[in-house]
């Protein structure tokens, strides 16, 4: 099941046009294109994008074995704790 988040990789602002390009499964730029003609149409778009920041959550980090930095237990000091 899709969930809609605020991406935590494909953002610019707030990662609300990321996560929507996710969730729709097309490319990020064609959502800031609209949502910046919206917001050089009177404004409108301005309104719907805060709310849409404040009320979507954020997309929940995973933790990937590329991302954690190997130490060996020789290396870790006991003076350091």
């Amino acid at each position: 099941m899709k969930k809609l988040y605020r991406s935590n990789t494909d953002r610019v602002i707030g990662g609300v046009c990321g996560g929507l390009s996710n969730y729709f499964g097309i490319d990020a730029t064609i959502i800031r294109i609209i949502v910046l003609l919206l917001f050089f149409t009177g404004g409108i778009g301005f309104i719907p994008y805060l709310i849409a920041m404040l009320i979507m959550p954020k997309e929940p980090r995973i933790l990937r074995e590329e991302d954690i930095r190997y130490v060996p237990r020789d290396d870790i000091d006991k003076t350091d704790w």
